[in-house]
């Protein structure tokens, strides 16, 4: 027979998921900064054909690296995107070489989250607290020989997220021995990143994050082939360089 705080938890945690977009005692899937990182891609009559190679070994860099070329097809100012090698009779205007690396961290406001955080089931509508840090190194090539361009995107995105099987340690204060005690100790496997949340972070990132580096790519293709690029074309670099319109370079001094 259930004991006491078993029905409680339960039916708290039913009243929870019930209030907010959540299955049982776990929190979707949550980027607090998704459209932080905006670029416009520049105007252009030249229809772009790019070959893209990547050289990242990772799964989600991989992932990550396909998402970039998904929205680089998707330019009006691209005709064609072909991956790694194409066909004998294509012939690419660049070369792109996208190279995701990704960083995951957790945060110690996961302890506080798991104890006393628990009886409020913060975890649940709240999430614990990670952040992804994805920088991202394109070279852009031209087919036809000369230097190539290159430039370093740097985002950083806030997450929130607690899986089912974290939300079922941490609401577990509420029915094990010791009045919530256990979770005093539970806390410390908390405040890291879950790696089962990776998945779900590419899979919510990947509309954002795509055009935002197809848009730079497209931005530096058409600098390459000496169109001019309006102040409005101009993709904007949060945190790693800035596009000039006087030099039409990428600058180092980042906004």
């Amino acid at each position: 027979m259930k004991s006491k705080r078993a029905i409680v938890w339960g039916a708290a945690c039913a009243t929870v998921g019930a209030s907010v977009p959540l299955a049982g005692c776990a929190h979707s899937m949550q980027v607090k900064n998704l459209h932080a990182y905006n670029a416009t891609a520049p105007s252009t009559d030249k229809s772009l054909r790019f070959l893209v190679k990547n050289d990242s070994a990772r799964g989600d860099e991989q992932d990550l690296y396909h998402v970039v070329a998904d929205s680089l097809a998707k330019e009006s100012a691209v005709a064609r995107v072909v991956r790694n090698t194409g066909p004998p009779d294509f012939q690419p205007d660049y070369v792109a070489t996208i190279t995701p690396h990704t960083t995951y961290h957790g945060s110690g406001w996961n302890y506080l989250i798991t104890f006393p955080g628990f009886l409020l089931f913060t975890h649940a509508w709240n999430g614990f607290v990670y952040q992804a840090d994805v920088v991202t190194d394109v070279s852009l090539q031209p087919a036809g020989g000369g230097a190539p361009v290159t430039a370093r995107l740097e985002t950083r995105y806030d997450l929130r997220h607690c899986d089912l099987q974290r939300g079922a340690w941490t609401s577990s204060g509420w029915y094990l021995p010791g009045l919530g005690a256990s979770n005093l100790i539970v806390g410390f496997f908390m405040i890291g990143y879950d790696e089962d949340a990776t998945p779900e972070f590419v899979r919510v990132v990947s509309g954002a994050y795509g055009k935002y580096v197809a848009d730079t790519i497209v931005a530096m293709a058409a600098k390459q082939a000496g169109v001019p690029l309006a102040a409005a074309d101009l993709p904007r670099v949060d945190r790693c360089a800035t596009f000039s319109p006087a030099s039409q370079r990428f600058e180092e001094a980042c906004t």
